[in-house]
């Protein structure tokens, strides 16, 4: 969620008396546009710094009808749920395997739709990987999976999934396969959103603005 406040008191101080009383319908208008400006600004964005595979994913930034401002209540709400892909780009960080796991499988040349989006069916749990062999000594390990896929998973974690694609060399790992994700222990999140700051910006700039126009409307169809 994202809150700004503005201070308004010594603005409204040298208004006419006209004018004080039009303050409540151009300030809850003012601060409607201002906010649908910084919604757009968010998702223009969110356009140039992320690849979007679907959609949707603009409409995370969002104003419920609720959220909007009215002569009685003085504030909008932009928010992006909790539970958004995106949020975890804000700040950045490092992610980590869910509970259980033991590395995040990082796609490099795996099949995906015409949506650039991997398919369940390429996704590594889809492989059914069973356990080849492994070392007692390094804990390293060998799983086979299905479609001709193989991991190979080291003692903290790091390895490869690969789908055999052609015929190997004995002595040569990666020769005649394909490699469909690289394992890692940790992956590190780019701070890429800029949330808060681009909502700082474009509020800070645009509501006087705005509140200017939407003053001038007021006072020209007041009754």
């Amino acid at each position: 969620m994202l809150s700004i406040k503005l201070n308004a008191d010594r603005a409204i101080a040298g208004l006419t008396d006209l004018q004080q009383r039009q303050i409540p319908f151009a300030m809850a208008n003012a601060i409607n546009r201002t906010a649908e400006e910084v919604q757009q600004a968010e998702r223009d964005h969110i356009s140039k710094a992320f690849t979007i595979r679907r959609p949707f994913v603009l409409s995370n930034v969002r104003i419920a009808r609720s959220d909007f401002a009215t002569k009685t209540r003085m504030q909008a709400t932009i928010a992006i749920p909790d539970d958004s892909v995106l949020t975890k780009f804000e700040g950045g960080g490092i992610k980590s395997p869910r509970a259980g796991g033991r590395a995040i499988a990082v796609p490099i040349d795996v099949k995906r739709n015409k949506s650039d989006i991997i398919t369940n069916a390429n996704r590594p749990r889809a492989f059914a990987f069973v356990r080849a062999r492994s070392s007692i000594k390094t804990r390293n390990a060998v799983y086979m999976g299905k479609g001709r896929t193989f991991m190979i998973q080291l003692a903290d974690g790091s390895g490869w999934i690969l789908k055999r694609t052609g015929r190997g060399k004995k002595g040569a790992l990666f020769e005649g396969t394909s490699v469909l994700y690289v394992l890692r222990p940790q992956v590190r999140i780019p701070n890429l959103l800029d949330y808060y700051t681009i909502g700082e910006t474009v509020a800070v700039r645009r509501f006087p603005l705005n509140m200017q126009g939407m003053l001038d409307y007021a006072l020209r169809t007041a009754k």
